[in-house]
């Protein structure tokens, strides 16, 4: 069975659905673990989508190793410099969307392999594969290695 969390940033739950306690007091919702991720990889690509290359990484660990096949990339920092220099423009990013291949979880430690693809205007789509690999870290989800091509 699968461990359960609460989740603790990648999506709100309004209060109003949230069943009452004795007394009228919320108890908290309680979301399973690929629901988290998968809420977190959206917040990601709408991010991206939004051209918010700041809250695109923010998910990243600082000590994230993201590798493509231009190299690799040590920590969150580089890998947001990274993009920058990279997409000097939203409309340069396109729409990103995320497709979960395969989820594995556990309480503190994630490995995810995905399809992204990139739709442009004007322009033939991009898209290609990625394996994440996450861990909980101060009760938040971090992506801690990325390996994209």
């Amino acid at each position: 069975m699968k461990r359960r969390a609460v989740l603790a940033a990648a999506a709100a739950v309004p209060i109003g659905a949230l069943p009452a306690l004795a007394g009228g007091e919320q108890k908290p919702a309680i979301i399973p673990l690929g629901d988290q991720l998968r809420a977190l990889l959206t917040a990601q690509a709408a991010q991206w989508t939004a051209g918010d290359l700041e809250g695109f990484c923010g998910h990243y660990g600082d000590d994230a190793v993201f590798v493509s096949p231009s190299g690799r990339t040590d920590g969150r920092e580089a890998v947001y410099q990274r993009y920058l220099k990279k997409y000097v423009d939203k409309r340069g990013m396109g729409a990103l969307s995320l497709e979960v291949l395969h989820l594995v979880a556990d309480g503190n430690a994630a490995s995810i392999a995905m399809k992204w693809r990139l739709v442009f205007e004007g322009k033939a789509p991009a898209e290609g594969y990625s394996v994440i690999g996450l861990e909980r870290r101060a009760g938040l989800w971090k992506i801690v290695h990325d390996a994209s091509m």
